[in-house]
């Protein structure tokens, strides 16, 4: 088995790859702390405020992860958790096909600053966002 410090991380990105990270928890403030603490994260705030609170890490000047405030609209009993994102080259035409594989289409794409955004779940009931890379 190859050492920890060898692994490259992503080798492909987009193209139906994890593209993105995000973290939706109900404790913000302790998210962070611990992610720059343990991981040693560098940070940069989108948003502070009571309807948008986000933070995202940052690597070379990049985004690869963020942090958003969710305690607000988590449903009750649902913890904090990560989600991932995959890049695709269009997110209206994956959504087509969700249905016909098995899957089912939570949120339909929308336009949003950081593409074009949608949550599906795989046949397992997985949940995962697609976003057009």
């Amino acid at each position: 088995m190859p050492a920890h410090d060898t692994h490259k991380g992503y080798g492909r990105v987009a193209e139906g790859a994890p593209c993105r990270h995000e973290l939706h928890t109900r404790d913000y403030a302790a998210a962070l702390s611990f992610y720059r603490g343990v991981l040693g994260w560098e940070t940069k705030e989108i948003g502070d405020t009571d309807e948008f609170r986000y933070t995202q890490a940052m690597s070379d000047g990049e985004p690869f992860a963020g942090v958003m405030e969710a305690g607000a609209w988590l449903p009750e009993g649902v913890p904090s958790r990560w989600t991932v994102y995959f890049g695709v080259a269009d997110a209206d035409a994956v959504c087509a096909d969700v249905p016909q594989l098995g899957g089912a289409v939570v949120e339909a794409p929308m336009d949003t600053p950081y593409g074009r955004i949608a949550t599906v779940t795989d046949p397992t009931g997985t949940l995962l966002r697609i976003v057009t890379a």
